[in-house]
């Protein structure tokens, strides 16, 4: 009932977007990103500790800069998805620029196949459509194909979606068409994915320097069909235009098929890295990335009582039994002001984590508090009732878990 639901929305909307020209369609998705941002709730909390992450040294205000942005991008992704059922191929090769273009439709031959692979990040939609157009529209044979995740909640969306993709020239194969995929690059197609899904499968793999779980499975199927591969990057550069970056990749191989997988999965990532750096607004930082990863960045907070430092560091050797790898920071609480613990704890009760964390600068010496606010971490633990309200500020702030020992 609810697939049958969003299906008739999901055609009234697009009805009705003939009768403005995209630019006006894609400002006011601009706007509504930008208000979505103030009731975002989980998902903010879950992009500003992956923005944390992923950028350090950067503020908070500028990670909530990014964050907005990012909301903005998505909205006017979305715009374009549903705009697709009127941009034609002149529309396309208008509006998204690839830089060196003839050098990659040339770069095809002679492999079998060639994996176009991309990231959660720009207009993804648009990007396998003009992929499609550029690089398997050339009067030849050629096919250009994306993976796709079945949605069997919402068959009738997933029916209608493929049913445009397929009409714009980007046929469709379904992850678990393992036989399909082969036919199609051994007869030299190309096909689409993403390199950075966040799920238990793949491998550990460092991305912004925190181990995370990556898909092995092009990389694999690459090496096995010696297919070509290329990196694919696409961010807006204003309004409805767009340019494409790609990079091709030459697969690492010594014979030692582990430790060849895991390098080059740990080069794709770096350059990945680099181009959202550049354009960080283009990734989907709300998305779980590291959520299955098997590193655990630990933050203790010190009192300066060495007993209090011991405990905490036993409880980290006992989660690296568990066989967790384990990164911990120690940082040592310095107060600037006399009872700083109880006027922050105070606070901590009557108003919530996030007086506690504002309080900081006030109580703390500088140096501190900074550290306290910039250090990204998915657990926090201390020692002795004193720092009991800082712990669970600093784990609210980065949406971590809090380990108080008393």
């Amino acid at each position: 009932m609810i697939d049958y639901i969003l299906y008739i929305f999901l055609r009234v909307v697009i009805f009705f977007l003939r009768f403005l020209p995209l630019r006006a369609w894609l400002f006011l998705a601009q706007c509504l990103g930008w208000i979505y941002y103030y009731f975002a709730g989980k998902k903010n909390k879950k992009a500003y500790a992956n923005l944390k992450t992923a950028f350090p040294d950067k503020s908070r205000r500028e990670l909530k800069h990014i964050m907005r942005r990012m909301y903005q991008r998505f909205a006017q992704n979305a715009v374009e998805v549903l705009d697709l059922p009127y941009m034609d191929e002149h529309f396309i090769r208008e509006h998204v620029r690839v830089p060196n273009l003839h050098e990659f439709q040339e770069a095809k031959e002679g492999h079998h196949g060639t994996i176009f692979l991309g990231c959660h990040a720009g207009s993804w939609e648009l990007s396998n459509i003009a992929s499609a157009i550029f690089f398997s529209a050339q009067g030849t044979e050629r096919k250009y194909a994306m993976l796709v995740q079945p949605q069997h909640r919402y068959k009738r969306l997933d029916a209608y979606l493929n049913g445009l993709r397929e009409a714009k020239g980007c046929f469709v194969i379904r992850v678990v068409e393992l036989k399909r995929m082969f036919e199609h690059l051994s007869d030299n197609n190309i096909l689409g994915a993403v390199a950075d899904h966040g799920g238990k499968d793949g491998i550990p793999v460092e991305f912004f320097e925190k181990l995370a779980m990556t898909p092995t499975g092009s990389v694999k199927l690459a090496k096995k069909l010696s297919s070509q591969i290329i990196l694919a990057f696409m961010h807006r550069i204003h309004g409805p235009f767009h340019e494409m970056l790609l990079r091709p990749y030459t697969l690492i191989s010594t014979g030692e098929e582990t430790e060849d997988l895991k390098v080059n999965l740990t080069r794709i990532n770096k350059i990945f890295q680099e181009w959202i750096t550049q354009y960080p607004e283009e990734y989907l930082w709300f998305y779980k990335r590291w959520k299955y990863s098997p590193q655990k960045n630990i933050l203790i907070l010190s009192d300066g009582k060495l007993g209090h430092v011991k405990q905490s560091l036993a409880l980290v050797e006992m989660m690296k039994d568990l066989g967790l790898e384990i990164k911990s920071e120690i940082i040592e609480i310095k107060a600037k002001r006399l009872k700083a613990d109880r006027f922050l704890s105070l606070a901590g009760f009557f108003f919530g984590p996030k007086a506690t964390l504002s309080l900081l600068t006030f109580c703390l010496e500088k140096e501190t508090a900074q550290k306290l606010v910039s250090v990204p971490c998915d657990m926090v633990i201390s020692s002795g009732s004193s720092l009991a309200a800082i712990n669970l500020a600093v784990a609210a702030e980065n949406s971590a878990k809090s380990i108080a020992i008393m």
